[in-house]
């Protein structure tokens, strides 16, 4: 019998919903944060611009999730957010500009998955970026969904 891939978004899961007050208590942290310039296009922009050859002009007109960098370590340094177009209770997604630890590479990339989203908004608010972090995906739960994780290694670095 064929088994059905893991997946980081099952078609049919249900966002687990916040209590108003911790929605409350978790306003002031978004706020905070800076709203992107361009959405994250201006980056897909420059990428484009700067291609060495027609490989790079491969890219996909949204900028990679973090479900997509497993298993990498990043040096992030700087985020800002964008109005989503998903109806959620946080109705905005982070764009996060960062280097990959191991190969030098600059990573942009979006999330509004609600571990990473919240441990990177919290780093933001408490003043301590650039900081080193770890992506990893969950093994595959019985729902088939594999949750996005995202450690904290080092602050203000």
């Amino acid at each position: 019998m064929a088994t059905k891939p893991a997946t980081t978004t099952p078609a049919d899961a249900t966002p687990e919903r916040l209590s108003d007050a911790l929605l409350a208590q978790f306003q002031p942290v978004i706020d905070g944060v800076p709203w992107a310039d361009s959405g994250g296009f201006e980056s897909i922009a420059a990428r484009m611009l700067n291609a060495t050859d027609w490989v790079d002009l491969n890219l996909t007109g949204k900028l990679p999730a973090a479900r997509d960098l497993d298993g990498r370590r990043l040096r992030v340094t700087a985020i800002a957010k964008a109005e989503s177009d998903l109806d959620t209770q946080i109705p905005v997604y982070l764009i996060v500009t960062a280097y990959d630890i191991t190969t030098g590479e600059s990573v942009m990339f979006q999330t509004s998955a609600g571990q990473p989203f919240l441990a990177l908004a919290m780093l933001h608010h408490l003043g301590k970026l650039p900081a080193v972090v770890r992506i990893d995906l969950t093994d595959t739960l019985k729902s088939g969904f594999r949750a996005v994780n995202l450690t904290v290694e080092a602050v203000n670095v």
